[in-house]
């Protein structure tokens, strides 16, 4: 099938496709097999699930040779090898001007580099290449995503580096330290929807989390339940992750 990007949300990890057939198909951000993150209006070819979700999504032969070709007279001012007459004012002001604005982009560009690399998912990569470090960065990467599909690599790397962190520091700064403290506040909610995520990969409600207020007897059942192997077919929360 064969439609175009209508919409994607970074921070849900969720989308909107129109389809050729003009019905509207939703995905998920797993879905999308791309580099590049989805973009409205963007041609894209994919498959539809038995939920009518749209999976396996990639941008158009086309659309695709379109955004990665880049008009060599944007990339780069000719230059000629050789000068027969003087370079207008208004050209060498221009001229001066671009390179200004180059500069500018060149020195924002380590920034937006650290950016990416902290909140957008690992690019060149397909998540059976993942490392331990990928997966808590997709988890990172989909905060408050509470919708979807977590398989058990993408919860327990989370779990582990989590773990980690928060031991190094009580043992280093105190377990009552305002560090772990404040870590703990900030990754609550990725930790609450990376779990929810994981009960829906196993066809159960994220809201099964709560069981965790429950001392010891409610943990142990989650933890049963985020160790197993998620559903191999599409269910009520999206398609397979693997």
């Amino acid at each position: 099938m064969k439609g175009k990007i209508l919409d994607f949300s970074i921070q849900t990890s969720t989308g909107i496709i129109s389809g050729n057939d003009n019905k509207r198909y939703s995905f998920n951000g797993s879905e999308w097999k791309e580099q590049a993150l989805p973009i409205r209006g963007m041609e894209v070819d994919f498959d539809i699930d038995a939920l009518g979700h749209a999976t396996g999504i990639y941008i158009m032969a086309a659309e695709s040779a379109s955004t990665a070709t880049v008009s060599p007279s944007i990339a780069q001012p000719a230059v000629s090898p050789a000068v027969s007459a003087p370079a207008a004012p208004g050209l060498a002001a221009a001229s001066t001007l671009s390179g200004a604005a180059a500069g500018t982009a060149t020195s924002a560009h380590p920034a937006s580099n650290i950016w990416e690399q902290l909140f957008s998912p690992p690019k060149n990569k397909t998540e059976e290449q993942y490392s331990p470090m990928d997966w808590y960065q997709k988890c990172i990467w989909n905060y408050v995503n509470f919708k979807g599909r977590a398989r058990r690599k993408e919860f327990w790397f989370f779990s582990l580096a989590y773990t980690v962190i928060i031991v190094l520091g009580s043992i280093v700064a105190g377990p009552d330290s305002v560090f772990v403290n404040l870590f703990t506040l900030l990754l609550l909610l990725p930790s609450l929807a990376v779990s929810a995520r994981r009960l829906h990969d196993t066809g159960r409600s994220g809201w099964w989390t709560l069981l965790g207020l429950i001392p010891v007897l409610g943990i142990l059942v989650l933890a049963f339940w985020w160790a197993q192997e998620g559903e191999m077919e599409a269910n009520q929360y999206g398609s397979p992750v693997k």
